[in-house]
């Protein structure tokens, strides 16, 4: 049975991010090429992608990779977990300043997804995803929205989730998209601004 044209649901019972948010959309269907062709269109020279098989406690699932260009061994973003705004991930907290991940404004991404050779549903898609993001971090720092600097998500592997989640969402051309409400988690995270609560500003902003 096709998995496209159904309705997606998404079950975030331990959090989500970027790659968790890919991996889980090739478990219910989308070919890995649908992902891998999308990230190539993007043009980005040494950006590399790949899904394998990980296991976590008793737990076996699918895993979803990414290298680029001048990233350090120790960065390898099969070890961690990714931000899906543009600060820290509740799981984040250490990591996040442990790996140099590349900053960008949200004009730059804007000017990449623009220059990809995406299908045009999955750029607009992406493009939708970013200047949502975009949009409540200019109105948590007062600045102009293509001023808006993007940490986490400004990075190489992070665009490529965000690509790579549009492009399988695109191919699964789902009737209806709903999910169960995330677990934001508590306390406190490390960001490039300091401090801040869990959940952070700009997630609690795209919850409400």
């Amino acid at each position: 049975m096709s998995s496209r044209g159904l309705h997606l649901h998404f079950e975030p019972t331990s959090g989500i991010a970027g790659d968790m948010a890919v991996a889980a959309l090739v478990d219910a269907g989308v070919p890995p090429a649908v992902v891998k062709g999308a990230i190539e269109a993007m043009g980005v020279r040494g950006l590399r992608v790949g899904f394998g098989r990980r296991k976590r406690g008793a737990f076996v699932g699918r895993s979803f990779e990414v290298t680029w260009p001048g990233q350090k061994r120790a960065e390898h973003h099969g070890e961690h977990a990714h931000a899906d705004h543009a600060h820290d991930h509740p799981d984040q907290d250490h990591r996040a300043k442990a790996h140099g991940h590349d900053h960008r404004n949200y004009a730059e991404v804007k000017r990449l997804l623009k220059r990809a050779r995406l299908d045009a549903d999955a750029r607009a898609l992406a493009g939708d995803i970013f200047a949502r993001l975009a949009e409540v971090e200019a109105e948590l720092h007062g600045t102009r929205v293509d001023r808006v600097a993007f940490h986490e998500v400004g990075a190489y592997d992070s665009i490529a989730d965000i690509v790579g989640v549009a492009a399988a969402i695109v191919h699964l051309a789902p009737v209806s998209i709903g999910s169960l409400p995330p677990v934001v988690g508590t306390g406190l995270i490390r960001t490039a601004h300091g401090p801040v609560p869990v959940p952070a500003p700009a997630t609690a902003a795209l919850l409400a």
